[in-house]
């Protein structure tokens, strides 16, 4: 036996914790443990007693303790390739318009007013319909500019894959990313007919904060409609996640006062995320130098978790995968082989950051007749390929496990070299707020 590479210990208020990255493990330890960990090329298993023995299988399924000949960095390359090249479901991320009603000023997509025509919707049903011959299940996600421009087409195409999919007995699931101000009591109705059974909402903190940043072209503030319709998915159904952005020019909102504004809407305890800011366009030139860095964002994220602690949000299941690290076969959509973007025109992209410029397109899915072939195209096998495992800093990382070397768009930006993600920066700071949390339930 021999200790995991990827143990953390730390200390909190006179307690000793154990973190493991392979199992995503959190224990207090006690001296027993201890003794165990230090012990391990002397432990003599036949000789234990019964406490002992039972600790010792604990530590082992923790993964604090593994066996002399495993390797962890192969277990986590083998988990990393079975993650890429996952090919169970069909991930499309499907933008009807890349037009869009709002005003932000830190929005990477170049919009235009252009919706999708007959036959790329057609092109689309076809690709559904293979993978849905193959046994893949379909997972969409409605995306812009601003979806809800687009509701028919929405209406329209839900109806017409939930058929085929029914037709080959295989699941499909979608969500909704809106800023959801031009929702109407028909379409919110029918969310759940069509599957629609999430939606992500902005709302970058109380009125006062959110209409300064989330307008309408008019100018005009946003936030009443906003919960407003939130209120009214949720009254039918639909889970309501809220994502607040933060940059260095907006973190000083009252992100308390936001809280007690959802627990009085009837969201207390909801989902709510924390989302970054990054200028990940020449789009965002308006906020240049305004953005933190992973390492900044690292501490701001802690102070923001403390406060969804307090405010009694990390009740809800979903939000606690959040903020707590968890094991990553691969990063995101990007880096999955089965998994891609199409705009308006069936522009295929890896990246929704990359939606709209047609120069960082790997082709068009009306040109395609499968999707195994569009995983051959040089910029799909660019993500696909790109590793941590060839990052000496990734392979001495502790982090590695629930990171797997951060964002592959920031890595591709940067000729490669890992994007860190903050977890790398404040791990023990936010296992200390949530040890906090368990302590107080």
């Amino acid at each position: 036996m021999k200790a995991s590479k990827y143990n953390i210990f730390f200390k909190h208020k006179g307690q000793e914790f154990a973190f493991n990255g392979m199992s995503c493990a959190l224990a207090e330890i006690t001296d027993d443990f201890k003794n165990i960990m230090r012990s391990l090329e002397t432990l003599d298993e036949t000789n234990l007693d019964e406490d002992t023995k039972e600790l010792l299988k604990l530590m082992k399924e923790g993964k604090y303790i593994i066996d002399d000949n495993d390797d962890e960095l192969s277990i986590l390359k083998y988990k990393n390739y079975g993650g890429k090249f996952r090919s169970n479901t069909l991930g499309l991320t499907i933008a009807p318009t890349l037009a869009c009603n709002f005003a932000c000023p830190y929005c990477y997509e170049h919009t235009r007013n252009e919706f999708m025509d007959d036959n790329t919707k057609n092109a689309i049903y076809s690709q559904v319909e293979m993978a849905a011959k193959r046994d893949e299940n379909v997972d969409i996600a409605w995306y812009g500019g601003e979806p809800t421009l687009a509701k028919d087409i929405i209406v329209e195409m839900s109806k017409k894959m939930i058929e085929i999919c029914e037709e080959n007995g295989v699941k499909y699931e979608a969500g909704l990313t809106s800023n959801c101000f031009l929702l109407d009591d028909e379409f919110i109705k029918n969310m759940l007919n069509l599957k629609i059974t999430m939606a992500q909402a902005t709302l970058d903190g109380p009125p006062a904060t959110h209409n300064l940043t989330r307008i309408l072209k008019t100018g005009e503030g946003t936030f009443d409609t906003i919960i407003n319709n939130a209120k009214k998915m949720k009254e039918n159904g639909v889970d309501v996640q809220f994502r607040v952005n933060i940059a260095k020019f907006n973190n000083s909102c009252n992100f308390e006062e936001l809280l007690d504004i959802l627990i009085t809407n009837g969201f207390g305890g909801c989902d709510v995320r924390i989302g970054q800011i990054v200028e990940y366009s020449d789009k965002c030139s308006k906020i240049a130098g305004q953005c933190f860095s992973n390492k900044e964002m690292a501490n701001e994220f802690a102070k923001y978790y403390k406060l969804l602690v307090k405010k009694g949000f990390m009740s809800n299941s979903k939000a606690k995968q959040a903020y707590f690290p968890r094991l990553k076969a691969h990063f995101c959509g990007a880096d999955n082989n089965n998994s891609f973007v199409i705009d308006p025109a069936g522009n295929l992209y890896k990246c929704w950051v990359e939606i709209g410029e047609v120069a960082h397109s790997f082709g068009n899915i009306k040109d395609f007749k499968n999707m195994k072939i569009i995983s051959t195209h040089k910029e799909n096998i660019e993500y696909i390929t790109w590793s941590p495992f060839e990052h000496k800093e990734c392979l001495e990382c502790t982090a590695l496990p629930f990171c797997m070397g951060g964002c592959p768009h920031e890595a591709k930006k940067k000729s490669g070299t890992p994007d860190c993600i903050n977890f790398k920066y404040n791990l023990v700071d936010m296992l200390k707020i949530y040890c906090d949390q368990v302590a107080n339930i």
